[in-house]
């Protein structure tokens, strides 16, 4: 009996834990307090384009080859969020905020997404950046970064003009997938 019991445990482990789909409000939780700074620009309602130089979303959402049903799902989505500043494809959602680094610094919007990404991991979310600077001249980088403040020092610092306006693309990505 006793032998039973040490592989009733053992097989316990192989059992697969049930995926739980993460709804879009509840991303939305977890973006509250970044979404109500009001010192970041995000239009979360109504124009769907920020005014700024942002990664492209064939970068954001790593699509070189696009499936049909890959397309009907993000004209779908798009007419879902057709006044919203979100994309979404599969698994993963992305929106652009921007703000004025003498309105705001680096640090506290560094803040502001630690806390963010802390709510996200309990929906099993990954959270990552990418970085535009500028307005009609400027650039991107099509790297994707999982460390804020790490992304602003080895990007935009380095540039010719570091306190220009940012604009970041933040992609959530969910391993069980949004409902």
């Amino acid at each position: 009996m006793k032998n039973i019991k040490t592989y009733e445990g053992f097989f316990d482990f192989f059992k697969k834990k049930e995926k739980i789909k993460v709804s879009f409000n509840d991303i939305m939780d977890c973006l509250y307090d970044l979404t109500d700074e009001v010192r970041i620009k995000n239009q979360l309602n109504g124009v769907r384009e920020i005014d700024g130089i942002f990664a492209s979303d064939d970068v954001v959402f790593k699509k070189n080859l696009i499936s049909l049903d890959d397309e009907f799902d993000a004209m779908v989505n798009d007419e879902l969020f057709r006044n919203k500043n979100f994309k979404i494809r599969g698994n993963t959602i992305a929106f652009k905020f921007t703000y004025d680094i003498s309105e705001i610094s680096d640090e506290e919007v560094n803040e502001l997404l630690l806390d963010c990404k802390s709510k996200l991991e309990m929906y099993e979310c990954e959270i990552s950046f990418f970085i535009g600077w500028g307005d009609d001249e400027g650039g991107s980088s099509n790297r994707e970064w999982s460390d804020f403040m790490s992304m602003i020092n080895k990007t935009i610092k380095r540039t010719w003009a570091p306190e220009r306006p940012r604009n970041i693309t933040v992609k959530i990505k969910s391993s069980n997938g949004f409902s």
